[in-house]
Parts: C-alpha cells; structure tokens; sequence
C-alpha cells in the first residue's frame, strides 16, 4: 500500500465515523422530536376545547410628547442619504420628564443653539433587531419612535401598527418566518384516509441566534379551527426530550365570538388543567374540589405583584374600604383569633349560639389576604353550610341594611335564593342608591336552575361566576346570561382554613375573590395621587363603574368574560412601580369615560 492509498483509506475512514456521528446525532433527534410529538398530540382533547385566555403581549405601543432639538447645520439635505434625511427631519428626541440623562443632548450650550419644539412620537418597546451591531447579531429591548406632529396622526398610525403587529404575530403562530427552517413535520390525518386533508399538524422549527446557540419552537395547529398553539423552547435537543413542555413558554392564538383574534400566555398544566369539581343543587355555597394543582396561595402570589404596586404610600392618609361580609359568619374554633388579628365588626342574626360552619370564614380570610387594609363588618345570616329559603332572605335584607348603616363600601354575598324575595330585591335597591356595591355569587347548580337573587338582579348586584385554573368556566355554574356581562374569576382551589387537604370552590370563593380584587381598585382610585388623574374618581366603587373596570380587564371564556388582574400591569418585564400605577391609573380612568 502506498502513501496515497493509505491517506485514501484514512480520509475515507473519517468520513465514515463522521457519517455515523451525523446519522446517530438525527436520529437522536427525530426520536425526541417524535416523543415530543406524541406528547402534545395526545393532550390534544384538552387542548383544544373552547379556552379563551386573557390577552397578553411582550410588545405595546405609547403615544408620548418629546421634546425636539433640530440642528440648523443640517439644513441642505441635497448630499445626504434618506436615512440622513428622516433622521434630521425628526431631530434629536428625548423624553421631557423622563430619562433625560440617557438621551438629552450632552451640553446644555448645545441645546441652547439649536432650535427647540415639540414632537409626538409612537414608540415600539421591547423590539428585537437583528444585524444592528458590528457583529451582525441581535439586540433585544430596543425603543423604536416614530415622529408625528399631529396626535390624529399619531393615533391612527399606532392603530394601524397594531393591525400590522397582529398580521405579523398571526403568521409567527401558523408556520416559519424569515431565518426560521422547519425540522421535523407530522401531519395526522381524518379515520376516512389518506385523500381527506390533514385534521392536525404538528411542526418543529428552528432558528440561529449565533454563538452556536439554536432557537426551537413548535406549532399545533388543527383543521376547521381558528387556534393553534406554540411552543418556545430554548434548550438544547437532549433537555427537550425531558423537560421542555414543563419548562416552556406557551402561546395561544384564537379569534373571539366576534371574530377579533387575542393571544394569550400560558404554561403547559394550565393548557391542559382539567377540573374535578363536582356540582352540587345546595343554594350557591361552596362545595369542596380534589386534585387541583394551584390554590389559592399559588394564585394569590401572582396577584402580590399588582398589590404592591397599587398599595398605597405609609404617609397617604385616607379612607380604607369597609367590607361587609353576609354569609354563615366565623367558625368559633377561630372566631376569637381571627377578631384579635384584624379590624372586624362582627353581628349575628341567627337564632344558634355554636357556629361550626366554615363557609363565611373562608369567604373573610380571602378577602382579608387580598386586601389586607380591609375593615370588615361580619354579618352571620345561617346557622349551617346552606342557605334557609324561608328565613334566609329576609335576614339577609336586614344584614343589607345593617351594613349600609354602617356606611360600607361593599357588601359580599356568597349565597343566594331560588326564588324571588321582595324584602331582599328593596334591600339591595337601597344599597345601590346609598352608592355601596353589592357583589354576589351567580350558583353553583349547574343548569337545574337560572342564577341566584339577587345575584340576577343586574341592575342592582354584581353577579359573578366562578372559572377553573385553565379560565374555563366551572363545571357548577348556572347558564350564563345573555342580557348582561357574565363576570367570572377564579373559584377552584381556594386552601380551606382549618382543613389544609380539602381545597374548597365555587361561585362563593370567586365572589370572594371578586371583592378583593374590587377593594383593591376602589383603595387604589382614593389615593392622594391617583384620584385627581382617574376620571370620576369617586364613582370608581359604584356599580356602573366597577361594571366598566371589569370589563377592561376581563377576556372571553365562553359565554363567560374571565377577569385577569395582572391585565392592569405593563405587558413587559422590568417595568418601575411607578410606570406600573401610571398604567393601572389609565386603565381605570378610560373604563370610567365609558362607564353609564
């Protein structure tokens, strides 16, 4: 063998163990790919079913007034590039009350030389650009502004980048973009053959971000429906096999009843979270659940991050929100301790003296953990865990009318009555008109009847339903309403006071809910610094406006609309709390111009 036919040899060699390499490096990935695949396609039935999440978004638009300075050495643009041209004729834009240190002019001397008016710009947050370093990679968090002198125009062009941005997002859901390539591709096809279209695609593609570093996301998309899901993951292929559905960032994409497309963020237990609630035709108290993933506590932890920013300054003095809680009152293992620990107001008006009835408890505590400023007025209306259709109404209407004596701010009421009563209906009149805001629980006997009174009683009760961890609606609501808003917020879960392994749900704990939330909002618009900039103000706790404000933050589910909270924050990351309350004081202020 000469020296030629031995590097031939050699070479050949190489190629060959470098091929084997190739082929078990592939098939390493196909059989990931295909776990992966079997995965997400087998949760297919809970996939799919009518979830209409919140909508969220990483990228928002602002319309903002900067002060412009225009050099007058610039002005024959006749040698100078386009790019060179718009950027004089926009001029150097800094924020005239914010981050004036990052983007002002060095000098003051300079500034004074220059001409100085003023601008609206649009401005792009959180965009990625790519190639616009020396190094041709891509930077994330950049601030895109587009000048306008006239605010019509600014508007209408905003409105205008938003149709383009969701024309783009919608194509980023349904298959690959620019510099994306696909890598693995599985059609699954109608029992009827092979010649019938595809019922189901499931695609895997991918992208380089460089320094060997690969971005992979995959999208299930199924025929004859508007929805289809992505999955964004960035770990490497051996990770992906193990713990990338836990670990990745999941987006929905769907259209509305009314055909307007939304996209929501979600997390793969919560994509496929199935509820084990089971119904019950006792009045609307709670009925105990099994097998939840998230309680309370989870829920609430999410919810601190709004609190903290809405929550006040120690040195702002103003009225708190006074609550009125109707229902079985305190349990007498916790009655004491829970009167020592918090500021409550406590009347009974049964007739028993032993109260072993957990219901109005847990009701309280929820309230209390979500609004922990609250002056509570406990009324105890029920001896047990259900509501007397002979006594009940009637002792209600007086508990109504104790509290708007003591000049309360909500009444909470997580029970309700089949039938119509004419001493509750002028009770809850009588609150609306002293301006108190009555929140009650819609039912919990699934379709064997239509909503509780006064819970139905629109014109003078917030109604509220009650929606699983997937913001699906309960399996022990009663028909939504077509004549009215059909408010819902989480009531699955809820951590039991005594009993730490029995979570408790129901329409009574997401009006619980409901009326932390509102406290919070109403505390919020009384602050010294918010209530002069929230347009009506002091309409903010009155039933009309707290209709509105719902409204705002509230998605479809269904024939229900899903209160989400959080959709009172920026949509990104990284936010001060300041910009965090500027953003909760115009949500508010824009629900009360359009609330009646």
């Amino acid at each position: 063998m000469n020296k030629s036919q031995a590097e031939n040899l050699a070479m050949n060699a190489g190629s060959s163990l470098e091929s084997q390499s190739t082929t078990s490096q592939a098939e390493v990935e196909r059989r990931v790919f295909e776990t992966l695949a079997q995965n997400v396609l087998g949760a297919a039935g809970q996939i799919f079913p009518s979830i209409e999440p919140s909508t969220t978004g990483n990228e928002y638009l602002t319309v903002e007034e900067f002060t412009m300075v225009k050099d007058p050495r610039y002005n024959d643009d006749s040698d100078n590039g386009r790019d060179q041209r718009l950027a004089n004729d926009i001029g150097i834009a800094y924020l005239s009350d914010q981050d004036k240190s990052a983007s002002k002019l060095d000098t003051e001397d300079e500034v004074e030389r220059f001409e100085c008016f003023q601008k609206l710009f649009v401005t792009l947050e959180n965009v990625s650009l790519t190639g616009n370093n020396k190094a041709g990679q891509e930077t994330h968090d950049i601030k895109v502004h587009f000048g306008f002198d006239e605010r019509r125009d600014a508007r209408c062009f905003a409105s205008y980048l938003t149709v383009a941005q969701g024309k783009i997002y919608e194509k980023f859901m349904r298959g690959p973009l620019y510099g994306e390539r696909v890598i693995y591709y599985r059609e699954i096809y109608t029992p009827e053959g092979e010649g019938k279209p595809p019922s189901m695609q499931f695609v895997i593609v991918s992208r380089v971000l460089g320094e060997s570093k690969t971005a992979r996301r995959a999208i299930l998309a199924r025929k004859n429906t508007t929805r289809c899901i992505c999955f964004e993951f960035n770990s490497k292929v051996c990770d992906v096999e193990k713990l990338d559905l836990l670990q990745s960032t999941i987006w929905i994409y769907d259209h509305d009843r009314n055909g307007n497309p939304y996209t929501s963020k979600t997390d793969w237990k919560t994509l496929i979270g199935q509820s084990l609630v089971k119904s019950t035709e006792a009045a609307t108290f709670v009925k105990r659940s099994f097998g939840h993933e998230r309680t309370d506590n989870g829920w609430l932890e999410e919810l601190d991050k709004l609190f903290k920013v809405m929550k006040s300054d120690r040195n702002d003095s103003y009225g708190k929100v006074k609550i009125a809680v109707i229902d079985s009152g305190l349990n007498d293992t916790v009655k004491r301790r829970y009167m020592t620990q918090n500021n409550i107001v406590y009347k009974d008006f049964s007739h028993e003296t032993w109260n072993d009835s957990w219901h109005g408890t847990c009701c309280a505590k929820i309230i209390g953990d979500m609004y922990e400023e609250a002056k509570l007025f406990i009324a105890r209306i029920f001896e047990e865990d259900h509501a007397n259709d002979i006594e009940g109404p009637i002792r209600m209407a007086k508990a109504i009318d104790w509290a708007i004596s003591n000049s309360v701010d909500i009444i909470s009421i997580s029970a309700g009555f089949r039938d119509y009563s004419k001493e509750l209906d002028e009770a809850v009149t009588r609150a609306k008109a002293a301006g108190t805001l009555v929140v009650a629980a819609a039912a919990n006997w699934q379709n064997t009847g239509t909503v509780a009174f006064q819970a139905r009683h629109n014109l003078t009760t917030m109604c509220i339903y009650s929606t699983n961890v997937g913001n699906q609606s309960s399996s022990f609501n009663p028909e939504p309403r077509s004549d009215t808003p059909n408010f819902a917020v989480l009531g699955e879960g809820f951590q039991h006071p005594d009993q730490k392994s029995e979570p408790m749900s129901g329409t009574s704990m997401a009006t619980a809910a409901a009326v932390g939330l509102a406290a919070n909002i109403i505390d919020f618009a009384r602050q010294s610094d918010n209530k002069t900039y929230i347009y009506r103000s002091q309409d903010v706790g009155k039933l009309p406006g707290m209709l509105s404000i719902f409204d705002a933050i509230s998605k479809p589910a269904g024939s229900l609309r899903y209160v989400e909270p959080l959709n009172l924050l920026p949509g990104n990351k990284g936010y001060s709390r300041e910009r965090g309350r500027q953003r909760v004081r115009e949500i508010l202020s824009q629900a009360m111009e359009r609330a009646n």
